[in-house]
């Protein structure tokens, strides 16, 4: 799998993540998504997801790296 983030103020500058899949893990409480929503959204975002029978977790070993800008 591949992940790509690219700078908002520069949309020639980003960074891509290449990897391959571990493993999936269930998260049937939605345990990462509320560690998450902690970490970036605060206090204040939603405690519980709707979904959260349904949500996994992607463990992804990176297999190469690359950037530009």
């Amino acid at each position: 799998m591949s992940v790509s983030i690219v700078d908002p103020d520069n949309p020639y500058r980003y960074i891509e993540v290449r990897g391959v899949v571990e493993r999936i893990d269930p998260d049937p409480t939605g345990a990462f998504f509320v560690t998450l929503n902690e970490r970036y959204d605060g206090p204040f975002g939603p405690k519980d997801p709707t979904d959260a029978p349904d949500r996994v977790v992607f463990v992804v070993r990176p297999t190469a790296v690359g950037r530009r800008g």
